[in-house]
């Protein structure tokens, strides 16, 4: 897992400590917390060898249990990011981005490589597995909203980015995206997974 990186390992056990620490939750800081796994990651945060990378958009099989009354729709959004340097300082960059809203907030999962029915709007960036499909840091975000509509609106590559520096809690994003923080703003609750594809 994170190729060329001699502490990417360390990395990843201390992040999910941390969310594990954290409730996993996501969006703004009283939001509440939601139980959201995938049966295809290991408690180690690494996906199975048995699913394929970018054979969809969701291509992860997801669950998650309760959500906050009031709740009108549910988004996912998956993400595969990297490490770059800026000013000599390590940041998350997202390569591939994609977003599925209008989640009918009494559904509690999602089968691997489809959509759930009556979905509001999908949209992505990017290209989801690059040719060679090892090693890669997965972010995935269900986010509980209590305004239809918020989270319609095609991401792009600084949402991705901005959506994997709040998860990763950097303290000075780098990137700005007013999408991203209004869909903040509009979360009620959120789950979070963090993961690697492929074998460590």
């Amino acid at each position: 897992m994170f190729r060329g990186d001699r502490w990417g390992a360390c990395w990843l056990a201390a992040l999910l400590t941390a969310l594990m620490l954290s409730g996993c939750g996501g969006g703004s800081s009283d939001s509440a917390t939601i139980d959201f796994r995938s049966p295809a990651v290991g408690t180690d945060g690494v996906i199975s060898p048995k699913v394929s990378c970018g054979a969809g958009t969701l291509w992860l099989p997801l669950k998650w249990g309760s959500v906050p009354e009031g709740t009108d729709e549910l988004a996912v959004y998956i993400g595969r990011f990297k490490y770059g340097a800026a000013d000599g300082v390590k940041k998350p960059v997202a390569q591939f981005g994609a977003l599925v809203s209008g989640i009918d907030p009494t559904l509690h999962g999602i089968a691997a490589n489809t959509f759930p029915p009556e979905i509001a709007s999908a949209g992505f960036f990017g290209s989801s597995c690059p040719p060679v499909r090892t090693g890669q840091d997965i972010l995935l975000e269900l986010f509980a909203l209590d305004t239809r509509g918020a989270a319609n609106v095609s991401p792009d590559a600084d949402f991705g980015t901005r959506v994997t520096e709040e998860a990763l809690g950097v303290e000075q994003p780098a990137t700005n995206s007013e999408f991203a923080m209004k869909l903040s703003e509009e979360t009620l609750a959120a789950g979070r997974i963090a993961a690697t594809y492929g074998p460590k």
